[in-house]
């Protein structure tokens, strides 16, 4: 499958993670939504987090940004790291 693997204790914490995240967002999700939390989820414990509230915090905070203008062009950087 190729993605990291995780033991028992860890798919425990990101259930958890994901039933709290679930809960505490507004209802009803989509499906979309709830893959794309549990996408984020897998992906921080990925890196290594196994705090559950900050997977949780990871997760609802893909949903709650707001989304771009579809017209907007995005922040340039400069060469010197600055927004332009």
């Amino acid at each position: 499958f190729g993605g990291p693997s995780f033991g028992l204790y860890t798919l425990e914490l990101m259930s958890k993670a994901l039933l709290d995240a679930e809960a505490s967002l507004p209802q009803p999700l989509t499906s979309e939504q709830l893959r794309t939390v549990a996408a984020i989820i897998l992906k921080v414990a990925g890196d290594g987090e196994r705090d559950p509230a900050r997977l949780q915090a990871a997760a609802k905070s893909a949903l709650t940004t707001e989304p771009s203008e579809p017209n907007r062009n995005p922040p340039q950087i400069s060469q010197t790291g600055q927004h332009c």
